[in-house]
């Protein structure tokens, strides 16, 4: 960057039309930097050497940055690519040598079988479904139009009974986890930020029932 604003400030110091914005090396570095990034501000007015070193300036930016930044965006992409064949092949692994009850329901509610999966996708159309409801129960045209209210409840109700049924499940086979094992581990499971995100879709609807 010093090199070229040197070689700017040599070509363009002597020429009138750049009314002293190249006087000093320090100036000429804004320009430089302009056509690291691309841009040629005041072309028109440079000398012929001075454009050829803008030309050269943007091709030095895309061999330097360009052209690194892509190959390392690659290599980082074929590394979390591999990652996750790793992963991939780790679950699949635990899936095939766990067992028991608590296993099955961990597979499934964390997604690591296939039934898992489908399971993980079935919830995230609930979710959707659920915000689309509350979106439009919120407008007049639902309040009028007989029949939307009573099926909007009973998809509301529908979702309770699956959302509390999905954190059973986790919080009955959260304890397969190092960090949960134990009383005080599904104590401290209770109150992380997932699990009071997950309370927190259910526990108005029970509170509002039984008050």
């Amino acid at each position: 960057w010093v090199l070229l604003s040197g070689a700017n400030w040599a070509a363009e110091r002597n020429n009138p039309a750049m009314e002293g914005r190249f006087d000093t090396i320090l100036k000429a570095s804004y320009f430089t930097l302009c056509n690291l990034f691309g841009e040629f501000p005041m072309v028109n007015e440079r000398t012929p050497i001075g454009k050829l070193i803008a030309v050269f300036t943007a091709v030095v930016a895309v061999a330097v940055f360009a052209i690194p930044t892509g190959i390392f965006g690659n290599g980082f992409q074929e590394h979390a690519e591999a990652k996750k064949s790793e992963e991939e092949v780790e679950v699949r692994q635990e899936v095939e040598s766990g067992s028991g009850l608590q296993w099955s329901m961990y597979a499934f509610v964390k997604g690591k079988s296939t039934a898992g999966q489908w399971y993980e996708r079935a919830m995230l159309l609930l979710i959707v479904a659920n915000v689309s409801s509350f979106i439009v129960g919120s407008t007049k045209w639902a309040e009028a139009a007989p029949g939307v209210a009573p099926a909007l409840d009973a998809l509301e109700l529908a979702s309770v009974v699956v959302f509390t049924i999905d954190y059973v499940l986790r919080f009955a086979s959260i304890g397969l986890e190092d960090q949960y094992s134990g009383a005080t581990g599904r104590l401290s499971y209770v109150f992380s930020f997932y699990s009071l995100v997950d309370l927190a879709a259910v526990l108005p609807f029970y509170v509002g029932a039984f008050t």
